[in-house]
């Protein structure tokens, strides 16, 4: 065993002490150990891979250790990768941390540990790449520290617990690397850092939610292709939303500015974002398109059609009026729309005849005329239906009992003649039909080769 180079011990039900034979302390060659979500000794585990010089990587995530980062894992001067995450540990970080001069990942997240918001215990780590403090108390050292650190990091994660630390901390305004940066939940108030994006080309994700942010939104000077998320959700940010933030940002997949104060309309340059698959922008003073509960007017953009890679769409308790726009399901990769709750008109004619990815859709508390298409039928993956509260009529299709998917059908409150086809999927639980519910039981029956009915409680709203 002398020679042995890998270990992996994960997820194998160990507990306890680790053996103390000679031979498992003598793994002096040893290179790589996990022993991931095992319950260990802490002290038992520490003092063994104390002697375990050569190690480079070391995993020991969800081993419910307990107590202080014991000095001795400062010995291990070739450990390149460290994660100890989801466990017990407590107290400050051991300032010889800084021995560790080969270590270019560090993951502590999910712990009960103190970590200055300076990250001045790893100044000295000039390989490091990865640090994540995640889910810890993150704190406010009483020196100021003005040294800049010797790492290059591209990913940090510092989402904390609530705790409030004022500023950025300076060691951020030296890095350049950084392709992916969460502190979401910790308190800094200060103004939307675009200087940060400026400063790291490369960036790829960014998280500053319910960080005390305010003031308005800025742009970075030039555009920034490789952001694809962007969260900035639950903060004070005041003002319109740029009007070229489509332009600044066009790579964007995910776009969460909900629980702000933004006002204003929307800006059309939005739909210059072909890539954006999530768009939230919820619960702020809106006047012009977006997300539910806003106080968006006027017709819904045709520019959302340009965005192909879409989603999910919620525009539910807005005062859109007027038709939909005709490239508005243009994106095949739609799954869910929400329209709820507006003044929407017109006929349901094409927009989501070529979004056959579509599970919900809800078009209710609308004024919606005309008939319920027949294409509808091609929806195959539809789970929910729900075009209640609107003016429809006409027969209901029978092109419906090809949504074999379907759960839910919800056409009540509309002018719909009293027939509707008995072929409904297996998979409908509740069918809401015109005004009034009772319960009517089905049998278990087959009613055609091509659409096996199956209602085991057909809730339908029938005429008074």
């Amino acid at each position: 065993m002398t020679s042995l180079k890998t270990l992996t011990l994960w997820d194998c039900n160990l507990n306890g002490q680790l053996p103390t034979s000679q031979g498992f302390l003598n793994l002096k060659n040893l290179e790589h150990l996990d022993m991931s979500d095992s319950t260990l000794n802490s002290s038992s585990i520490f003092k063994t891979i104390g002697t375990m010089t050569s190690l480079k990587t070391l995993w020991l995530q969800g081993c419910s250790l307990n107590g202080q980062l014991p000095t001795g894992l400062c010995d291990l001067n070739h450990l390149q990768e460290l994660v100890i995450r989801s466990n017990d540990l407590s107290g400050f970080l051991p300032p010889c941390l800084a021995n560790l001069t080969s270590l270019q990942q560090l993951d502590l997240s999910t712990n009960h540990l103190k970590i200055p918001i300076s990250l001045s215990p790893l100044y000295n780590l000039s390989k490091l790449k990865s640090f994540d403090g995640s889910d810890n108390e993150i704190y406010v050292e009483e020196g100021d520290h003005n040294l800049s650190p010797k790492f290059q990091l591209e990913s940090l994660y510092l989402s904390s617990r609530g705790q409030g630390v004022g500023a950025f901390p300076k060691f951020l305004y030296h890095q350049f690397n950084l392709q992916s940066l969460n502190l979401a939940n910790i308190h800094i108030n200060r103004e939307f850092p675009s200087w940060l994006i400026e400063n790291n080309t490369y960036l790829e994700s960014l998280s500053l939610e319910n960080c005390s942010l305010s003031g308005p939104f800025l742009l970075p000077r030039s555009s920034h292709v490789n952001l694809s998320i962007l969260r900035i959700s639950m903060n004070d940010f005041q003002g319109q939303i740029p009007a070229e933030i489509g332009a600044y940002f066009p790579g964007l997949e995910f776009l969460m500015m909900s629980d702000n104060g933004f006002d204003g309309s929307i800006p059309s340059s939005l739909g210059n974002m072909s890539s954006l698959q999530l768009l939230d922008l919820s619960n702020n003073v809106l006047t012009g398109i977006t997300h539910s509960n806003n106080s968006l007017q006027g017709q819904i953009p045709g520019w959302i059609g340009n965005m192909s890679s879409l989603e999910f769409l919620d525009l539910s308790a807005n005062n859109f009026s007027g038709p939909l726009p005709l490239r508005f399901g243009a994106s095949s990769k739609l799954r869910h729309v929400y329209l709820s709750r507006n003044k929407l008109q017109g006929p349901i004619a094409m927009e989501f005849l070529d979004s056959y990815r579509i599970v919900a859709l809800d078009l209710s508390y609308n004024d919606f005329t005309g008939r319920i298409p027949e294409w509808i039928g091609r929806l195959s993956n539809m789970i929910f239906l729900l075009l209640s509260h609107n003016n429809l009529e006409g027969e209901i299709p029978v092109q419906l009992c090809k949504l074999e998917q379907l759960n839910l059908i919800d056409l009540s409150h509309n002018y719909l003649s009293a027939w509707f086809p008995l072929e409904v999927s297996s998979s409908v639980a509740a069918l809401l039909l015109q005004q009034y519910s009772a319960v009517y039981p089905f049998q278990r029956r087959k009613v055609s080769t091509v659409c096996p009915t199956v209602l085991g409680a057909v809730v339908v709203k029938i005429n008074e």
